[in-house]
C-alpha cells in the first residue's frame, strides 16, 4: 500500500521482515494455497493517500474492504486484473474519478460498494456482466447517464442503491424480471422519470422500495400489496404519482414506513390501515385525499391498533371537519403529528393529552379551538 501518507493508527507498523506477511495487519492468507493473500481489510483506521495500483498484484485477492477512511484519487484502472475478486467495498472515502471499466472483468464479484464518495461519470454497462453480483451500491456519489439496461440482465441481484446521484431517464423497463431475489431497491434523489416498470411491482421479494424525490408520474397497481407482500419500507414522496391509495396495501403486513408525501394521489385514506400493526412512519401530507365525513376518518379509528406509530402526517390535503376523538387514542409512542394547512374545526379531542410522548403537534391554518 505504497501510496499511504497518512496512518495515525500505526496499522502499518506491523508490515515490516519481522514476521510473515500473512501476520501483517488487515491481511489473510490462503490455506489452500501458501503465502498468497485472499483479503485486506483495513476499514475504519483513518488512513489517507491513494490506493496503489500495486494491489492488482495479489491475483488470489478475494476481498479488498477499505471503507470508512479518507483515501483519494481514483480507483485502479487495472483493478480488473483481479480475476478471483468476490468483495471490494470502498465507501466512505474520497474518490474521485469514473469507475474503470476494467471491473467488469471480475467475473466472481458478489457485492460492490462504492457509495458515499465523489465518483462521477456513467454507470458502466459492462456491469450487467457480472452474473455473480448480489449487492450494487453507488449511493452518494456524483453519477449521471442513465440505468443501464443491462443491469436487467444480473439474475443474482438482491441490493442496488443509486441514492442521491443525478442520474436521468426512466428505469429499464425489465429491471426486476430475472432479479427474482431483488430485496432492496433504493434510487431516492436522482433525477429519474417516467413509470415505474410492472416488473418490479411484481417482485415478491421486495422489502425495500426507495424511489422518492425524482419525477415519476402514474398511479399505484390496485393490488400492490398482494403482489409486494414483503415491503416493509415503502417511500415514494416528492414525485408526480397520482390516482388513489391502494386499499391492498394492508395485504403487505409488515410495513414500518410509508411515505407518499407531495405528490398528487388522491380519494379517501384505506378505512383498515391499522392492520399494519408494526406501522411506524405514515406520511400522506401534501397530497389531494378527500377526508371530510364520519366515514372517510374511519382510518384514523383504525390507526388506533398501530402501537408502535411514531409519525402521522396529513397536512395539506383536502380535510375538514371535526377532528375524530379517536386521535386521543393513538398510539402513546406518537412523536408527530402533523395536520397544517387543512380546514379542520372544532374542538381539538381532549384524549390528545394521552398521546405522552409527542413533541412535534403541528396544527398551523387549520380552525381549533380548546
Amino acid at each position: 500500500m505504497a501510496g499511504i501518507t497518512d496512518d495515525p493508527f500505526g496499522v502499518f507498523q506491523s508490515w515490516n521482515d519481522s514476521k510473515p506477511f500473512c501476520d501483517w495487519t488487515g491481511i489473510s492468507c490462503s490455506k489452500i494455497h501458501p503465502g498468497r493473500v485472499i483479503s485486506i481489510q483495513l476499514d475504519s483506521q483513518s488512513l489517507s493517500g491513494s490506493i496503489s495500483s500495486s494491489i492488482t498484484n495479489l491475483t488470489f485477492l478475494h476481498s479488498l474492504l477499505l471503507m470508512n477512511n479518507s483515501f483519494s484519487g481514483g480507483i485502479p484502472p487495472d483493478i480488473g486484473m483481479l480475476p478471483r475478486l468476490q468483495h471490494l467495498n470502498l465507501s466512505y472515502n474520497s474518490l474521485t474519478g469514473v469507475i474503470p471499466l476494467g471491473l467488469s472483468n471480475c467475473s466472481d464479484l458478489q457485492t460492490l460498494g462504492l457509495h458515499y464518495n465523489q465518483l462521477h461519470g456513467n454507470i458502466p454497462s459492462e456491469f450487467g456482466s457480472l452474473m455473480k453480483l448480489q449487492e450494487l451500491v453507488l449511493a452518494k456519489n456524483n453519477f449521471t447517464g442513465s440505468i443501464p439496461s443491462s443491469l436487467s440482465n444480473i439474475s443474482s441481484l438482491v441490493k442496488l442503491s443509486l441514492l442521491s446521484n443525478s442520474i436521468q431517464g426512466n428505469i429499464p423497463e425489465n429491471l426486476g424480471l430475472y432479479a427474482t431475489n431483488l430485496s432492496f431497491l433504493q434510487m431516492a434523489q436522482n433525477e429519474l422519470s417516467g413509470t415505474i416498470p410492472p416488473t418490479l411491482f411484481n417482485l415478491s421479494s421486495l422489502n425495500y422500495f426507495s424511489v422518492a424525490v425524482n419525477q415519476f408520474h402514474g398511479s399505484l397497481p390496485l393490488d400492490i400489496g398482494t403482489t409486494l407482500p414483503n415491503l416493509q419500507a415503502l417511500l415514494l414522496s416528492d414525485n408526480q404519482f397520482g390516482g388513489t391509495l391502494p386499499s391492498s396495501l394492508i395485504n403487505a403486513s409488515r410495513i414500518r414506513l410509508l411515505d407518499m408525501s407531495t405528490n398528487n394521489i388522491g380519494g379517501k385514506v384505506p378505512s383498515e390501515l391499522g392492520k399494519l400493526q408494526d406501522l411506524v412512519h405514515l406520511n400522506l401530507g401534501s397530497n389531494e385525499f378527500e377526508i371530510n365525513d364520519p366515514d372517510s376518518w374511519r382510518f384514523m379509528d383504525s390507526l388506533t391498533n398501530c402501537s408502535k406509530l411514531q409519525v402521522l402526517a396529513l397536512n395539506r390535503n383536502n380535510v375538514s371537519g371535526v377532528l375524530p376523538e379517536s386521535v386521543g387514542n393513538l398510539s402513546t409512542n406518537l412523536q408527530s403529528l402533523m395536520l397544517w394547512t387543512n380546514s379542520i374545526t372544532g374542538r381539538i379531542p381532549s384524549g390528545i393529552e394521552n398521546l405522552i410522548n409527542l413533541e412535534q403537534l403541528q396544527l398551523a391554518t387549520t380552525f381549533f379551538h380548546w
